[in-house]
């Protein structure tokens, strides 16, 4: 859907999935840290819930660089607007720097002076009344349906039908 949707509007699709690891790809090698180290210590993360002061530093430092390309991006032609897709990993790494990434974003496209002109974050829900989320992680929206709307089956199907 995420490529119907940027095939439909004006918009700058952004996997925040791949950027993400990307960028942790990229910091590890400066680091000359093993990506199976980092794996590792990320599965113990995901065992006892607890993150490693380490691995929160890396997360911190990989979510700063993707903030940096993602409003450089927004920038760099008027009236951008980022469409966020496969987001999951803001709601993992959420306490390290994935809630302020999107709430920065968030905040700038609300400003009419600042870059992303718009912020759109595909959030799979079951239900209209269902607020949106990231992997239980509520993602905030202020009035109601002026920040948000529901794709329907109908749309989605008229888009995939392109």
């Amino acid at each position: 859907m995420a490529e119907a949707i940027a095939a439909a509007y004006p918009v700058v699709r952004v996997d925040v999935n791949s950027a993400f690891l990307a960028a942790f790809h990229t910091l590890a090698d400066e680091k000359n840290q093993p990506w199976e180290k980092v794996l590792g210590v990320d599965a113990r993360f995901s065992a006892s819930g607890q993150i490693s002061k380490g691995l929160a530093t890396y997360v911190r430092a990989v979510w700063d660089r993707v903030g940096a390309d993602l409003f450089s991006r927004a920038a760099a032609e008027p009236r951008t607007v980022l469409f966020l897709h496969d987001a999951g990993l803001l709601a993992r790494y959420w306490d390290e720097g994935g809630r302020d990434l999107l709430v920065k974003l968030q905040a700038a496209a609300r400003r009419p002076a600042d870059a992303p002109h718009g912020l759109w974050l595909l959030s799979p829900v079951e239900t209209r009344s269902q607020l949106p989320h990231l992997d239980g992680r509520t993602v905030e929206c202020i009035g109601g349906d002026g920040e948000r709307t529901h794709l329907d089956s109908a749309f989605l199907d008229t888009l995939a039908a392109g």
